[in-house]
């Protein structure tokens, strides 16, 4: 089973945390190949960098995205948060479907090679302590989708897993600091803040152009449940919680144990 880590979209954090952020993907995925996407407009301001990964670096011409994803799509979705973003509508909505189809572009470039693919973002933290190789090879094997995150106020570790959540059973349970449990429903919504992966047989690329074409690609978790549950031909999503967060959410404490862990 070969395994590919495609990190993309937008450049951001320092270079150290850049660093460190790429690191923790070879710890953390040993035997994986990392493919990083650069959007064309950052190639100039970041040339010293991309010169130092160690990888295949992939350089990509910005969308122009010529719809609005809530506005054009008022009942895709009857999650509180969807009307939430549809009834105060953001110039920054505009950008939320780039990501699907950065990925998108970057699965075409390198189709069939992997077996299951590992999406990332630049600014993505993940656990020094986690062989993740035991779920991708879950991804393969079940087969299904995943994601792998967790977040600032959500009160689970970026060093650790946690609860395991599927589709047929779509809620995690999250303990407050003094210890009630908070059932959050996560249905229609594939967390994209850590790690998504899935088999590189599961994405359909004429999909989800033809969705982007019709206006009809949704925004951010929205748009990666339309086409990694509702997309994919077994619909099965696995999701775990913790061991991997946008960088600026993992607490102080923990982001200055993973970097003790990785000295």
């Amino acid at each position: 089973m070969r395994i590919g880590i495609f990190v993309s979209g937008q450049i951001r954090g320092s270079l150290e945390q850049l660093n460190l952020n790429i690191n923790l993907l070879r710890n953390g995925f040993p035997e994986a190949d990392i493919i990083y996407g650069v959007w064309d407009y950052q190639v100039e301001e970041y040339q010293d960098f991309l010169n130092t990964l160690n990888g295949n670096v992939e350089i990509l011409e910005h969308f122009e995205i010529h719809y609005s994803p809530y506005v054009e799509n008022p009942k895709a979705s009857n999650h509180y948060q969807y009307h939430k973003k549809l009834k105060n509508p953001s110039d920054r909505h505009l950008h939320q479907t780039k990501q699907i189809l950065i990925h998108n572009e970057l699965v075409k470039r390198y189709a069939g090679i992997y077996d299951v693919i590992v999406r990332c973002r630049w600014d993505t933290t993940v656990s020094p302590a986690l062989d993740f190789t035991t779920y991708a090879k879950e991804v393969y094997n079940t087969p299904c989708t995943m994601s792998i995150c967790t977040r600032g106020d959500y009160f689970t570790s970026v060093v650790h897993i946690g609860e395991k959540a599927s589709w047929d059973f779509p809620m995690m349970n999250h303990r407050r600091a003094d210890g009630v449990a908070v059932i959050r429903q996560v249905e229609d919504m594939f967390l994209d803040s850590g790690l998504v992966l899935h088999r590189y047989d599961d994405w359909n690329s004429k999909f989800i152009e033809q969705l982007h074409t019709d206006k009809k690609l949704l925004a951010a978790e929205f748009g990666w449940w339309q086409v990694m549950v509702h997309g994919t031909s077994h619909h099965q999503w696995v999701h775990y919680d913790g061991g991997a967060s946008i960088t600026r959410t993992v607490h102080k404490k923990e982001l200055e144990q993973i970097e003790r862990i990785m000295l």
